[in-house]
């Protein structure tokens, strides 16, 4: 049986534990303290669950959301983080045309140039140049270094410009950004009780028979050179313990000195300081960032805004990250948040600090070369690996280390020769799907989609029925015929997309990765989902997915284009329009491709298009709301796709059309609700020109509701548009409220 020993109990060690012992693997994980967790710990204080400093848990791997979210119950969270500049607050990530509203008119300029001015092919091996050169000399003096050599305690210049590429940030509205990049990440996760530690916790539970705490490495065992284990110390005894493999996540200097080597570069030291303070809440941040180098504080995080699960109603903990060295770390934190006006001393109940010597890696310029040479050595030792920031010298999240920790696992079975799996067979969490049908009356329509929807292969699948107030029995006839269906029956008539809300929110709360939401005038080809699903997986920023929509009966083999309702809408320039169905002729529609509009009437949505935008706007009644979700989940950097494979026959028109007046006054509520959100005033002037034309001149036997489309469009003016439904704290509150106007 081949063995491991893996030196630090941080998230690192407990990770790379986790995955061996997955695979069979037997291991010890020596952690020189009483605790595990490392930095990644939780502790209770005055009833709070409290975290080395701030923590989230945000990544772009499937895979590793995957393997979190199995083992941890989190929430999800839309990000809401401040900075302080210059005296003044403004939003993260920055915007420099914020700071344009309180900065002298001779920095304005600076600035506007500095935006405008076009990035030079410069070759630089310091953060200083880098900076300058991509974003210009005022945001790199007022922003970029300031909080930067506040963090590292050098010179800019001092500063390796591979930081700067991994990390700086900075929204420029006249240059398009990666949206999906981590560095601009708009949600992120967090467990929903017992604090950030939870991770640690959960994974040591899994392990902790082959964790040794008060358990320091002393030296490495060798026979002709080669690594054949340990000498640790286990409370006073000198002990050996031999193995085929070493893991070390301890800090790069120390392993270095472990294998007489030498790592000549330094660690930040961290120091966090917790106040306990007297009132429920001190903002609505999750953490606020302090820019200027006045203040010692790098950045701030209020636990309660994470998870108020089993915390004291009456008071608040805050903590504040403080790198730079001051005498009273604590002393000098109350003194800035009471200059930035956060906090009064009176509201002051306590205060503690605690240290960590390894907090950040200092990545000096040219640290890379000798950081290259260590890791060859470290290579021909054979069976020595190392594992996690400190140990590799390098910025990683949890998320990252997830991943490393699952290929150095799979990296060391495999020099072995042994096949096994490092994550559980069992895991299904993610790749749970579920159908979200909306019903409005016509229950023998409902009961042939839903007969169509469970002879789907890849199934079964889990279907929630949202019923909107039908008049006609259907929540009681579905029941009693399909058992198995979860019916949520609402009072009353909502509309479209606060009936399917209704139905998303009891999805997502059950953790399902991937929602068909489906009208119930629909019926589907049994292989409709296999194919959606099959474009999903290709593509880690699919939001959204339809199938082609034929007009209901269903056909055998293929159809001419007059059989197909739609395959993805896209904007006409002239006549302005967005068309349901595309026409144009240099695109094969027999081809998966991406595109522009997708109607609710039958959707395939991966969770992350609602975590990363919100539900439905519950404003629209009917019409527009499926344009409006389109356009949101486009801008926030996620694909829609057509699966021309996947099919699916719709009875168009069944209800929409029976009261005209009604159709055509939510033709234009919708429609100007829609405009006001995503249109200028020129733009939506001419689109409603146009459609007047369109619809009541040139079709004169519509000209009679001309009235109820005008006073739609007054309804849709004088709407307030409000927020769109945030998802961020469904976990906590297991509030299934409907959202309507």
């Amino acid at each position: 049986m081949k063995k491991v020993a893996i030196l630090g109990a941080g998230i690192s060690g407990l990770s790379a534990g986790y995955f061996l012992n997955n695979a069979g693997i037997e291991f010890k994980i020596f952690e020189k303290q009483d605790t595990y967790g490392g930095l990644a710990r939780s502790f209770v204080w005055h009833g709070h669950y409290c975290d080395f400093a701030a923590h989230r848990f945000f990544t772009t791997s499937n895979e590793v959301e995957s393997i979190l979210l199995d083992l941890v119950p989190m929430v999800h969270h839309t990000r809401k983080s401040h900075l302080y500049i210059k005296g003044n607050w403004v939003n993260d990530p920055i915007n420099p045309i914020e700071l344009l509203q309180f900065i002298p008119f001779k920095e304005k300029i600076q600035l506007i140039y500095d935006l405008l001015i076009k990035e030079k092919p410069v070759e630089t091996d310091n953060f200083r140049d880098f900076v300058i050169n991509k974003h210009g000399e005022y945001m790199f003096h007022a922003f970029f270094k300031p909080y930067t050599e506040k963090l590292f305690g050098i010179k800019s210049e001092k500063i390796s410009v591979l930081w700067a590429k991994n990390k700086v940030r900075l929204i420029n509205p006249f240059k398009n950004i990666n949206k999906r990049s981590k560095k601009y990440f708009s949600y992120f996760y967090y467990p929903i009780d017992k604090g950030y530690g939870l991770i640690a916790d959960t994974l040591f539970d899994k392990i902790s028979e082959n964790v040794l705490l008060n358990s320091s490495v002393h030296s490495l065992l060798r026979e002709n050179g080669k690594i054949i284990g340990v000498q640790y110390e286990e409370n006073g005894d000198r002990k050996q313990y031999f193995c085929d493999a070493v893991i070390s996540t301890l800090p790069l200097t120390l392993t270095a000195r472990l294998l007489n080597m030498e790592f000549n570069q330094s660690f930040r030291k961290v120091e966090a300081v917790y106040l306990l303070i007297n009132k429920p809440k001190v903002s609505e941040n999750h953490w606020v960032y302090f820019i200027d180098d006045a203040i010692a504080i790098n950045r701030l995080v209020e636990f309660k805004n994470l998870s108020p699960i089993n915390r004291p109603d009456e008071t608040s903990v805050l903590c504040a990250e403080v790198t730079k060295d001051v005498d009273n770390p604590a002393e000098k934190v109350i003194v800035d948040l009471l200059k930035v006006g956060m906090i009064t001393r009176e509201e002051i109940l306590d205060t503690k600090v605690i240290r960590k010597e390894h907090g950040y890696p200092v990545y000096h310029v040219g640290y890379e070369n000798e950081l290259s040479s260590v890791m060859e050595s470290i290579d021909q030792e054979g069976n020595f690996y190392i594992l996690g920031r400190s140990a590799e010298f390098i910025h990683r999240e949890v998320d990252d280390i997830i991943a490393s920790s699952k290929l150095l696992s799979e990296k060391v079975l495999a020099k072995w020769d042994i096949k096994a799996d490092v994550i559980p067979v069992q895991r299904e969490r993610m790749k749970k799907s579920c159908i979200v049908i909306l019903t409005y009356n016509n229950v023998g329509d409902t009961i042939e989609c839903i007969n169509s929807l469970l002879k789907l292969n890849g199934g079964p699948y889990k279907i929630f029925l949202v019923d909107n107030g039908s008049s006609d029995g259907t929540p009681g006839t579905i029941g009693e015929m399909y058992p198995e269906i979860e019916v949520l029956s609402l009072k009353k008539n909502l509309g479209v997309p606060s009936g399917f809300n209704h139905g998303i929110y009891h999805a997502l709360s059950e953790n399902y990765e991937h929602i068909f939401m489906v009208n119930n005038d629909t019926v589907v080809d049994p292989d409709m989902m296999i194919r959606l699903l099959e474009v999903s997986d290709g593509d880690h920023d699919c939001g959204i997915i339809m199938p082609k929509i034929f007009y209901y009966p269903p056909h055998e083999g293929a159809a001419t284009r007059d059989k197909v309702w739609s395959d993805g809408g896209y904007f006409r320039n002239f006549p302005p329009s967005i068309k349901l169905k595309d026409n144009r002729k240099d695109i094969n529609f027999d081809e998966v491709r991406k595109i522009e509009y997708a109607p609710t009437c039958a959707l395939l949505i991966h969770r992350r298009a609602f975590e990363s935008v919100g539900l439905f706007d519950p404003g629209y009644f009917f019409f527009f709301e499926d344009w409006d979700f389109s356009e949101r989940v486009r801008n926030a950097g996620l694909n829609i796709w057509c699966a021309p494979d996947a099919k699916l026959w719709h009875k168009v028109s069944s209800s929409t059309k029976k009261d005209m007046s009604v159709y055509w006054h939510m033709m234009g509520e919708s429609g100007m609700r829609f405009f006001r959100r995503h249109t200028g005033f020129v733009s939506y002037s001419i689109q409603i020109a146009y459609f007047i034309l369109r619809d009541f001149i040139f079709k004169y036997n519509n000209f009679k509701y001309l009235k109820h489309y005008l006073r739609g469009l007054r309804d849709g003016y004088s709407q307030n548009l409000g927020d769109f439904p945030d998802i961020s704290n469904l976990m906590i509150s297991k509030n299934y409220e409907d959202f309507s106007k």
